[in-house]
């Protein structure tokens, strides 16, 4: 089980378009989705259709809208994702919780392996808790890491900013230039 955004297609360019536009997420989020050109993340694509061909089947477990199902699977497909169908292309309907869509797949199948770039990715354990109740789910669990649990690193925020420099000392206006002369972004 994969989530999909950040964890195997990248939504830098759009991010990027935030940035350039001074805008803030969720806007152009819908537009961005059915333009369907999200690239993989690196290794993301070989390693599921490494693992397709060892006969595992994928499911793609993602917070995207039932709306945004189809644009999801034509982004999936284009770029030779396995599997990607309306049974393992599971978009949120009634609650952002994924355990429901994760309940689901056990009906059939059993999940040897969640990859996500958030810890709800992964199970219902580390949804809605306070941080460090969070964090005791994670120590409790910490032998499940790196064998039913894989957290990538999420390059959208966060640390990866520092490859710009270090912008901490920088006024706003001088973080957002260098956020944008190291970024490319999406074009429509």
């Amino acid at each position: 089980v994969v989530d999909v955004d950040e964890t195997v297609l990248s939504n830098a360019a759009y991010e990027a378009r935030l940035l350039v536009n001074n805008l803030s997420y969720p806007m152009g989020f819908e537009e961005w989705i059915k333009a369907a050109v999200a690239t993989p993340i690196p290794g993301a694509l070989e390693f599921l259709n490494y693992a397709n061909s060892m006969d595992v089947k994928v499911f793609y477990v993602t917070n995207r809208k039932v709306s945004q199902q189809e644009a999801t699977k034509e982004n999936l497909k284009r770029l030779g994702f396995p599997d990607v169908s309306d049974e393992t292309v599971l978009t949120r309907k009634d609650t952002s919780s994924k355990e429901p869509r994760r309940k689901a797949i056990r009906k059939t199948y059993e999940i040897i392996l969640s990859i996500g770039d958030n810890l709800i990715d992964l199970a219902k354990e580390f949804e809605m808790k306070e941080s460090d109740l969070r964090m005791a789910e994670v120590e409790k669990s910490k032998k499940r890491f790196g064998t039913e649990f894989i957290v990538l690193p999420n390059a959208i925020y966060g640390e990866w900013e520092s490859v710009v420099g270090d912008i901490s000392k920088l006024t706003p206006a001088e973080k957002r230039a260098a956020r944008l002369k190291a970024l490319i972004p999406f074009v429509n």
